[in-house]
């Protein structure tokens, strides 16, 4: 239990920080998260660190705006709608939403699945 509550501390802490004082992230960049609501994608910048997936409104941003703790989720790549190359994160169980994002190009679409896991 101790194990999660150092967890969220450490969430917390990153998700109060602007992106570019998040040190050593395993991936960073402009990805497109699926809004189911409105069914349009909206741009962020993300930054990949421990497990953790962070939205920030844009690069200068002073703290995120939601994260995904990733533990558990599978991720695939797979088409959606018009665009070819979409990645599914798909949680541990059904009381948690599936979430749908892709990069501004395939190749870098390619470098976040290997990372995710």
């Amino acid at each position: 239990m101790l194990q999660n509550h150092v967890w969220v501390d450490v969430t917390r802490h990153n998700s109060n920080l602007p992106p570019l004082a998040v040190k050593n992230p395993e991936c960073l960049g402009l990805l497109n998260l699926l809004d189911r609501n409105k069914d349009s994608w909206v741009q962020h910048y993300c930054i990949l660190k421990d497990g953790c997936l962070y939205f920030y409104a844009s690069i200068r941003s002073t703290y995120a705006i939601g994260g995904i703790y990733l533990h558990g989720y599978t991720v695939k790549e797979q088409p959606l709608g018009f665009k070819r190359s979409t990645i599914e994160l798909k949680p541990p169980s059904e009381e948690f939403k599936v979430f749908y994002f892709c990069a501004e190009n395939v190749n870098e679409n390619k470098r976040y699945p290997t990372k995710l896991h």
